[in-house]
């Protein structure tokens, strides 16, 4: 995988029932973050086709959690997993539309910084 993928993101991130955001970290086909509420993500990062990249990741979410789908995660939280796409411009795109278990959400992302090695 390039380098430049490698780094530090935010994710702003709406739902049908609100907003919020992630922070984020890629390196090494890694990928591990959270959210503001407590949120857990990790997954991995492969290149795709025509210079996009595969993003498998696994989302566990604590006990009743309000979500920006709509509704709430319950006594005992919630872990599902996810794959999605990001374009070879992923960040000059206006957002990434996301279909998760818990309902669509858009997400843009920003890069903060490399990481060096």
């Amino acid at each position: 995988m390039p380098n430049s993928i490698d780094g530090i993101y935010t994710a702003y991130l709406t739902g049908k029932a609100g907003s919020g955001f992630a922070m984020f970290v890629i390196r090494h086909d890694v990928i591990v973050g959270s959210d503001m509420l407590g949120a857990v993500f990790d997954g991995t990062v492969t290149q795709g086709e025509a210079g996009g990249f595969n993003v498998r990741m696994s989302a566990k979410l604590p006990p009743n959690l309000p979500l920006i789908q709509g509704g709430a995660t319950g006594p005992n939280g919630d872990t599902s997993e996810n794959t999605f796409s990001l374009p070879p411009n992923f960040l000059s795109e206006a957002f990434i539309r996301i279909e998760g278990k818990q309902g669509p959400l858009n997400a843009k992302l920003v890069k903060l910084r490399d990481l060096d090695d």
